[in-house]
């Protein structure tokens, strides 16, 4: 059995202190990543609540159905604050990167409601509407294609982000 001189165990353990600090800066950044995932779910989660409430409050089957993509103007805030959040953390990984596609999707969708609801009593028709409804399928089509694409090979290599339970 050979002799190890100590310098051969401080060797590994500066590899193996350099390899924790890593590990630290990945779990740091996962953190940033929930923090800003958790907020933008509770700006998503209040403005369904309002929107669900609401409805009720006015009598609207309308209004409650809707809440599920909440109320167009109140949305637009609240998805553009969401938009905002995200926008440093958007291209760290795959889970960051489609939740910004779906907040920007959002946005546009909330844009495109609104002129719709212009141009449709601008133009007394139902022209603007159909031709934002397009709009918005393509773009969201569009972001559901580049997610796909972006996962697929990650779904395919077995490569799945866990994260270490708070």
């Amino acid at each position: 059995m050979a002799l190890q001189s100590p310098g051969h165990h401080l060797g590994q353990m500066d590899e193996c202190c350099s390899a924790k600090g890593r590990e630290i800066d990945e779990l740091a950044r996962h953190g940033d990543q929930r923090r800003v995932l958790r907020l933008v779910l509770a700006i998503n989660a209040s403005m369904f609540v309002a929107e669900f409430a609401a409805g009720l409050i006015a009598g609207s089957a309308a209004l409650v159905a809707d809440s599920v993509d909440m109320l167009g103007g109140l949305a637009l805030v609240a998805n553009l604050s969401c938009l905002r959040l995200l926008w440093r953390v958007r291209t760290i990984d795959i889970n960051m990167s489609s939740t910004f596609e779906c907040s920007r999707n959002d946005v546009i969708s909330n844009f495109g409601v609104l002129a719709a609801a212009v141009g449709v009593v601008v133009f007394q028709s139902a022209w603007p509407d159909i031709i934002v409804g397009v709009t918005i399928a393509f773009v969201f089509f569009r972001s559901a294609g580049r997610v796909i694409r972006e996962a697929w090979p990650q779904f395919r290599s077995g490569a799945l982000v866990r994260y270490p339970a708070e």
